[in-house]
């Protein structure tokens, strides 16, 4: 099966999976309109701040010419980090809370069972101190990437921080790809659940990624030919203002939706894959092949 045709199995797959239990769109929609509105909060507040307070504008104007000359004082940075950090732990712990209860209710759906969207909201508050801690763990993470991409100084050093960041970035990425699942299945501590997914991963050639990426190609070809025909009707039709403004709306929602359900069918995958890995068992609308060849293990592993 070549690439393509794997990624449009998965992705009718989970698509299937999704047309049995609507309700798992709910998830990702709240974890997106809770964080959009949580950000235009956060930015708001500090735009106010800033336009209001000289002395604010005094402060940040310091900082961002300190860090620009490499000279960033101690305190700015710390200031700067934390706020950063706590952002971060927010927006993280939000996406992880709807996304465990996605899984759990997949899981369920799995087992054969009918959940509706208070069953995976219930396995996400039972959750709640593993959500949390790995949250922390996750926004942790994110402000060391963060500080690495942002490194200033020589073009060769600040090259080497973007390099190490993007590498850090995608070995977190693989190491915490079944984590979320393992949450909601067995509720472990964050670090077991991270250490439980990374041995997963170690054990594979690597194709839960592919699949993945699978997915999100088949709504890549989906999204740019929308984003392509927007485009177009800007540039034809960009002196109407209600033309405009009707097709960037238009556009943005059915973007949006897009994204919503490509956050859901990933969610689905994984979780179909770590109850493959836990139990052995391929969970219904997958194919046999397709699961089972994510977890053929490498030569001289066990």
């Amino acid at each position: 099966m070549n690439a393509f045709a794997r990624s449009w199995a998965l992705f009718k797959s989970t698509l299937a999976v999704l047309n049995a239990d609507k309700e798992l769109l709910w998830f990702p929609i709240l974890a997106t309109t809770v964080t959009f509105v949580i950000s235009a909060i956060v930015f708001g507040l500090v735009a106010v701040v800033l336009m209001t307070n000289p002395a604010a504008q005094a402060f940040v104007a310091q900082a961002a010419q300190a860090a620009e000359a490499g000279n960033a004082d101690l305190l700015q940075m710390i200031f700067f980090f934390a706020s950063l950090f706590l952002y971060y732990l927010i927006i993280y712990f939000v996406a992880n809370y709807f996304m465990t209860g996605l899984a759990g209710a997949a899981l369920l759906r799995f087992d054969g069972k009918d959940p509706g969207f208070g069953d995976g909201i219930r396995i996400a508050n039972s959750r709640l101190g593993a959500i949390f801690g790995y949250s922390i763990i996750a926004a942790t993470v994110g402000v060391l990437l963060s500080a690495l991409r942002g490194r200033s100084g020589d073009s060769g050093s600040a090259f080497a921080g973007r390099l190490v960041a993007a590498i850090g970035e995608f070995a977190w990425g693989v190491a915490t790809f079944l984590v979320v699942p393992v949450i909601a299945a067995k509720g472990l501590s964050p670090f077991a659940a991270i250490k439980e997914s990374a041995s997963l991963l170690r054990r594979t050639w690597g194709e839960q990624l592919i699949g993945a990426s699978g997915i999100g190609l088949v709504f890549f070809l989906i999204m740019a030919p929308v984003a392509f025909l927007a485009g177009v009707i800007v540039i034809v039709f960009g002196e109407s203002g209600a033309v405009l403004i009707t097709t960037l709306v238009v556009a943005v929602v059915l973007l949006a939706l897009l994204g919503v359900m490509n956050s859901t069918l990933n969610a689905i995958y994984r979780a179909a894959l770590y109850r493959y890995a836990a139990t052995h068992e391929v969970a219904p609308a997958f194919s046999t092949v397709l699961i089972e060849s994510a977890f053929k293990p490498r030569e001289g592993r066990i």
